[in-house]
């Protein structure tokens, strides 16, 4: 069994993207909740991700990205990463505060 990993952006203007991952064994959404900024946000980047805003950047875009859903799937994996392997870098992403100043020098917003 696979997992499907979905994720999305919303500008400040509402406009959408989503995206998605099949990674190579088994996640359960309860093991990336702990290291979701506020329960639901990230930065994909920091995980090795796309970003989703399109470039280039306007003054309604952001950093975060919000986590969608973790689901089993028999699907062929889409991402090189094992699931444990995918976990591990939300745990070290986390712990750097997801890197929230560089992301953002990045990006260019500071």
């Amino acid at each position: 069994m696979n997992t499907r990993f979905s994720y999305l952006y919303s500008d400040a203007s509402n406009y959408k993207k989503h995206h998605e991952i099949v990674l190579a064994g088994t996640l359960r959404e309860l093991d990336l909740c702990e290291f979701l900024r506020d329960g639901e946000f990230f930065i994909p980047h920091e995980i090795d991700l796309p970003e989703l805003q399109d470039k280039p950047l306007t003054l309604d875009d952001h950093i975060w990205h919000t986590f969608g859903a973790v689901e089993p799937t028999t699907e062929d994996p889409t991402d090189q990463r094992r699931a444990k392997e995918f976990l591990r870098a939300w745990k070290r992403a986390a712990a750097l505060d997801w890197n929230e100043v560089a992301t953002m020098r990045r990006l260019g917003f500071l």
